[in-house]
């Protein structure tokens, strides 16, 4: 099969949520990264987003208002599964992860990322897309959340999502 055709055929596929996921997670993400002092990033690395200072710079007050939120909610109560090694590969883990704070919520919304960015999802069930609208209403509540945030990093995070 010509690689074009392969592509074309994969991403015609997908329905509407994961295309959007794949898009908005990836300006989330670039809005954290692009910052001139670079709050969000690991200090060890120095390129990796670091979940914990993005948790802290949101707040827990953030967690509520997705909590409240009847789409994005879903994400705190059916939170992805995570990835498991096991003999002859990887598997996903199939005990409930219970989630109540805001590190834990961004923990949920990486995970997503993980399993679908890095091939765990050849395909997607209807829990799958309910996560990912769960994970869209999350990004787009985090960018409102930014845009209007008094603090100018934060509505930096919204800039550069919509501008890059």
């Amino acid at each position: 099969m010509h690689w074009d055709d392969m592509i074309s055929g994969l991403v015609a596929s997908l329905s509407e949520e994961p295309r959007k996921f794949v898009v908005a997670f990836a300006r989330f993400e670039f809005g954290l990264k692009m910052q001139d002092d670079h709050p969000f990033l690991q200090k060890r690395s120095g390129v990796f987003t670091d979940w914990d200072s993005v948790s802290q710079a949101f707040g827990e007050d953030f967690f509520k208002v997705v909590r409240t939120d009847p789409v994005a909610s879903y994400l705190i109560d059916w939170p992805p599964m995570g990835l498991v090694k096991v003999r002859g590969g990887v598997t996903f883990r199939y005990e409930k992860t219970d989630i109540s704070t805001v590190r834990q919520l961004f923990g949920a919304l990486v995970e997503a990322r993980n399993n679908f960015f890095h091939g765990m999802k050849p395909s997607l069930d209807r829990g799958d897309v309910d996560v990912l609208r769960a994970a869209n209403a999350t990004l787009r509540l985090a960018y409102e959340w930014a845009k209007n945030h008094k603090d100018i990093k934060m509505q930096m995070i919204a800039h550069r999502m919509a501008y890059a």
